[in-house]
């Protein structure tokens, strides 16, 4: 018996270590499901998820990690993207129909950079569709595209990664693709 209540109290010893939460309300979400997922170099990582009561209020938990992780939410096939540096706590406000475009996010200035960044990226995105469905001839659409492709390099450089180059925001923007 000795043997076995040591094993119970190092096992829930092994998951009681720091925690991170992320909390908030997803308005319009009713029962829908998020997900908290870790994002780094080897892939996407389901960490926890919750159904959206009748309020969308939800409360998610991952292990605090030792150096910046890039973590995101996951909802109907749309993102939100966040870091946890030092912060315990991260609270999200959204619209079901605006999750990733239309949310408040608190923590981090890096978390608010995220969001800039993600908003330039579906801007840009938007102006690419519009570009491919115009009936430009074929040079001049690539010639507008390099230039459109450009613009946000530059800003992207300049405003984020350039401003400071040691917070987690400015790695996020390293690794933004188009399409």
């Amino acid at each position: 018996y000795y043997l076995l209540a040591l094993v119970l109290v190092g096992m829930s010893a092994c998951e009681n270590g720091p925690k991170f939460k992320v909390q908030g309300e997803v308005a319009d979400g009713e029962n829908k499901t998020i997900y908290l997922e870790a994002s780094g170099l080897e892939g996407v990582i389901l960490l926890d998820s919750a159904e959206l009561g009748s309020k969308g209020s939800f409360t998610l938990t991952g292990a605090r990690p030792e150096i910046p992780e890039f973590y995101r939410l996951r909802m109907d096939g749309k993102v939100i993207n966040f870091v946890v540096d030092s912060t315990e706590t991260v609270t999200v406000k959204a619209e079901a129909a605006k999750f990733d475009t239309g949310y408040t996010i608190d923590g981090t200035e890096s978390n608010q950079k995220i969001k800039e960044l993600v908003l330039l990226q579906a801007e840009l995105q938007q102006k690419v569709k519009q570009l491919s469905q115009s009936k430009l001839p074929a040079g001049i659409a690539q010639a507008q595209l390099a230039t459109l492709i450009n613009e946000y390099k530059s800003k992207v450089k300049k405003d984020y990664i350039y401003e400071a180059p040691n917070k987690p925001h400015a790695y996020f923007a390293l690794f933004q693709t188009l399409n």
